[in-house]
Formats: C-alpha cells, structure tokens, sequence
C-alpha cells in the first residue's frame, strides 16, 4: 500500500513553516521545484499529501457493460435525473419528465412504477432528491417541502415528511433550500442547507456567495441545532437587466462537493484544488487528503455556454472570473466507502475519475468516461451511468461490473 509524500499533523509539526521546510526536503530543493501549495493547506492538521508518482503507480480501473435499463420500445425513461439501488440490487430511476421512479430487478426486470405528478399523498410536483435503502425509498420534492416514504419491496406509500418545519425558526434559514440530502447510519438524515448571502448594497455584476450549514434531521423533519458546521457552497452572479437584477447560477466557480460514508462521517471537497477532508458526523474535522493536480486554465469566452448576445458579452466585461476552472465536478462515495472523485482533464469532452480508499487517501485506481455520461451510483461492484443512445436519442441507465488493475505504465 502506498503512503503519502508527507504526512502533516500539528501534534507533531506544530509551526507550519517546519511543515513547509519538510515539504520541500521531501521534493527536492537542487531542482528548484517548489510545492504549489497555499498556507491555508499547509495549515492543516492531519493533512496527508500524495505526489504525482502516487497517481502514475495507481492501478487501472475497468468498466464492462452489463445491462441496460430503459432501452424497450414499450417502457421508455423520459428524463432520469437520480439513480439509487437497494439493498435487495433493486434499481429505482427518478424519471423527472414523466413525474415517477421506475423500479427494476437486478437482471432488468420492470417490476413497477412509484408516484405520479400532483400535490396528493404520493405524488409530486417536482423530485428534487432520492435515497433507497433495504426497507424504504425515499423522495424529496423541493416545491410541496416534503420526503415521501415508499416501501421498498412493494412501492407501497407509506408516509411522508415535512422537511424543515422549524425553518422559520433559525434566522439565517429564513430562505433556505435544500441542496442535499444525505442517508446517516440509524434510518437519520443529514439536511444540506443553503442560503444566499446577499450584498448590502447590490450593484450588480458581483459574485453572490451561497452558504451551506449541515443539520441532522429528526423524526419530525425538523433541523437540530446548532448546525454540525457550515461552508461557502457556490455562487451567483448578480445580473443587471434594466431596472432590475437576478442572480444567475454559474459553472465557472467551484461547488461543494459533499458525500457521507456507511459509517457517518462526511467527505467534503471544496474543488478549487484536489483537497478532501473527512469530518466526523458530528462535524469533527479528522484528516484530510491532498493530490497535486493540473489545474486547467478558464476562458471567460466558454462562459454562459458560450452565448453571443449583449446581456451575456456585458457580463464578461463585468465579472471577475477565476483563473482556472474547478478541479472537479462530481464526488461520490460506494458501499464499501471508497471515494468516487472526477478530475476534470483535456480534452474537456472527456473526464478522469479516481477511487481512493476513505482511511488511508492511497489512490487505487483511475479510468477515463466521456463527460456527457455522469456516474449516478456505485454498488455492489456495479458502475450506474446515465447517457443517451446515439442512434435514437432516448435516454438511457447503463450498468457497468467494475474490475480494477494494475497500471499499464
């Protein structure tokens, strides 16, 4: 197994600036390379970082395609958005378009569908969040504020959840959205909370920082206090159009990037470098793991999707951009806990992913997917991926079996 490069805890290291001489023993000070590292990182406690021969040395990951489901002609999927499996290797695909989850055995089977759109017991207006286990499905919809119960073994309603009751009771949520939802061991919740810092005063064309705090929820969908902790999520760019101004979400900035193991502790990337750092799942900060990645530069003409039109050619005269794009867009965690990272790479029709192990950070292995074909869950050593048919154009859940390697350098 590989060990990190330097392995920083302040019991031991107790100014950074020994930290930092250490780095640079380890890297070589006759070349002249330095760790392009900032304080704020080098600061860390239990930070263990990896170097660029971990990533070479890393095995290779292979996907085989298994199954696919939503390819007959008389049950077609309309628009999947969230992908989970059971305990059972029950498949349920969140059909967003046509309102329901589609439920599948193990080998493809249509089994049923849950749900419907309207505002009754079992039904939605809007599926915002999904979550399966060995006893229940659960499914949040953001508009009617509500996680509905289903069984798992019959899709029998069972229930459903006011999320957030008290919200109007804790100041700083009076706004609030929920951004995630995470599965905590003991049938709990853990509610991702965001609410928009507004600028006093607006003028416009400035980056709108939006907050997450992280609360355990109840068997009441209430959220205890205090929060276990909270962090900058993304950000809005505060448009002006005539009189008035909206905030806009954008891609160019990072997004938080959030996961929960079987366990209960919590992986959080913040992606504006390959950092991820492991709380506790009461918020506790335990050790954090750190890959020196190449980050790609950002071309503000890339922004908006590249429209051609005068609010958006005024917003690139305006807006402060960052100098590079994220790291990473996606963060998942498997059933046995190991950590699913994208890396954003060249060509940008293509992305890397890597599997780390959750204790020790080693990197075990990494594979290429084209980008347009996001993972939506790990289980069970089965890869669920959604994309769309080339020939038809349908949109598609595909299973691939995992088989990990050695490295072909």
């Amino acid at each position: 197994m590989l060990s990190p490069i330097l392995k920083i805890t302040h019991r031991n290291f107790r100014k950074p600036c020994l930290a930092v001489m250490v780095l640079l023993m380890l890297f070589g000070c006759g070349n002249g390379t330095k760790p392009d590292l900032p304080e704020e990182i080098l600061g860390m406690e239990n930070l263990s970082i990896f170097s660029k021969e971990d990533i070479r040395v890393a095995g290779k990951l292979l996907l085989h395609k298994d199954l696919t489901f939503g390819e007959r002609d008389d049950l077609l999927l309309g628009e999947p958005i969230f992908v989970d499996v059971d305990g059972a290797d029950r498949v349920y695909i969140a059909d967003r378009q046509q309102m329901d989850v589609k439920v599948f055995s193990a080998d493809g089977e249509y089994l049923r569908s849950i749900g419907r759109s309207g505002d009754g017991p079992g039904e939605f207006r809007q599926i915002s969040h999904m979550l399966a286990d060995n006893i229940t499905l659960w499914v949040y919809d953001s508009i009617l504020r509500r996680m509905s119960a289903f069984q798992a073994e019959t899709g029998e309603f069972e229930g459903a959840i006011p999320i957030g009751g008290n919200l109007l009771e804790i100041d700083e949520l009076a706004s609030i959205y929920v951004r995630g939802i995470h599965k905590q061991p003991g049938h709990r919740f853990l509610i991702d909370a965001m609410s928009t810092v507004i600028p006093d005063p607006v003028t416009g064309w400035e980056a709108v920082e939006n907050r997450s705090r992280f609360y355990e929820m109840n068997n009441s969908g209430d959220l205890v206090e205090p929060s276990l902790f909270e962090r900058t999520s993304s950000y809005h760019i505060m448009m002006v159009l005539g009189p008035r101004m909206t905030a806009t979400p954008v891609d160019f900035f990072p997004s938080l990037l959030t996961g929960v193991t079987a366990d209960g502790r919590l992986i959080v990337m913040w992606p504006e470098h390959f950092l991820l750092e492991i709380h506790s799942e009461n918020g506790e900060p335990l050790h954090s793991i750190y890959y020196p990645v190449e980050r790609i530069a950002y071309d503000p003409a890339a922004s908006f999707d590249g429209a051609d039109n005068e609010l958006t050619n005024r917003a690139r005269r305006e807006v402060r951009f960052p100098d590079y794009k994220p790291v990473s867009r996606h963060l998942l965690i498997d059933d046995v806990n190991r950590i699913w990272v994208s890396v954003n790479s060249k060509p940008p029709e293509e992305t890397k992913w890597w599997v780390l192990d959750d204790q020790s950070g080693e990197l075990i292995a990494r594979f290429d997917l084209p980008r347009d074909e996001p993972i939506e869950v790990i289980k069970n050593s089965y890869v669920y991926t959604r994309q769309t048919d080339e020939d038809t154009g349908l949109q598609q859940v595909v299973r691939y079996r995992v088989e990990i390697g050695d490295t072909d350098d």
